[in-house]
């Protein structure tokens, strides 16, 4: 097996379970995140990089221990969307349409 091939089958399995964490591990609100709502945005912001020309944000949740969840949408029809995984340490994933980009 290639390493491409194992890439791809590693982001088809690590897609799907962060996704579907960031729906079951509710946030518990007595807590203030210890990833400000203007921090993730900041972190979201430069991972979309150049992208940002053309996607604006539609939504931010905090998702559990994960941290936060961004959504941008294309100012193009017909418009697509990108979601930014934001963690509490900072670190970011860019899904396009489901798929890690």
């Amino acid at each position: 097996m290639n390493m491409k091939t194992r890439y791809i089958l590693l982001s088809l399995l690590i897609a799907p379970t962060i996704l579907f964490a960031m729906l079951t591990v509710p946030y518990d609100t007595t807590k203030p995140p210890s990833l400000s709502l203007p921090a993730g945005y900041a972190f979201a912001v430069v991972a979309l990089g150049a992208d940002t020309n053309q996607f604006y944000c539609t939504s931010a949740e905090l998702s559990g221990a994960l941290g936060w969840r961004f959504t941008f949408s294309s100012t193009n029809t017909p418009s697509k969307s990108k979601w930014v995984l934001v963690t509490v340490d900072g670190k970011t994933q860019v899904f396009l349409d489901g798929r890690i980009r």
